[in-house]
């Protein structure tokens, strides 16, 4: 018995505990406890919402031929760590020189879709000048890209009707 009691005052002399440590029994009389669980709300990772503004068209104009280039499609939301890109190629009017700009959805979110546009003017010494520009897409026409030569827009397809059934 001697010997616990010494173990005990040791014990409590590492522990620093004093005659002004509450028990546990006098805790419980002391304090409330709220014992309700209220479970913490756990931020999950943002998901990417649909594109909002599709089917919608992207147009390569040439100012000079008046030629120009459509491509219509509809932006799909993607898995991670996975992209699309879309492109098309158009002559400058100039001898052996084209130009070609490519676009990928990236993502949706309050302020609209977001595309990366690339544009490459490719001549015939294979030199190869290039543009980047990220938009957010609001589904208006807007313009992308403008030059001398040539301009690039986004705007909305029109709404195709699909034909009554002639059964």
């Amino acid at each position: 018995m001697k010997y616990q009691t010494l173990s005990l005052l040791f014990l409590m002399s590492l522990l620093g505990c004093d005659s002004s440590t509450t028990t546990v029994e006098d805790v419980s009389d002391k304090v409330e406890v709220d014992s309700s669980v209220r479970p913490e709300k756990v931020k999950s990772p943002p998901e990417f919402l649909d594109p909002v503004y599709r089917p919608v068209i992207v147009n390569m104009e040439n100012l000079q031929a008046g030629s120009s280039s459509s491509t219509r499609f509809s932006p799909q939301k993607t898995s991670a760590n996975t992209t699309v890109t879309h492109g098309a190629t158009l002559g400058t009017g100039q001898p052996d020189e084209s130009v070609k700009v490519t676009w990928t959805y990236l993502k949706t979110d309050e302020q609209g879709d977001h595309y990366h546009f690339e544009k490459t003017k490719i001549d015939k010494s294979s030199q190869q000048k290039m543009m980047s520009k990220e938009i957010q897409y609001t589904g208006k026409k807007q313009l992308i890209f403008e030059d001398d030569f040539q301009r690039t827009w986004i705007s909305p397809a029109p709404v195709e009707k699909a034909e009554p059934d002639r059964n």
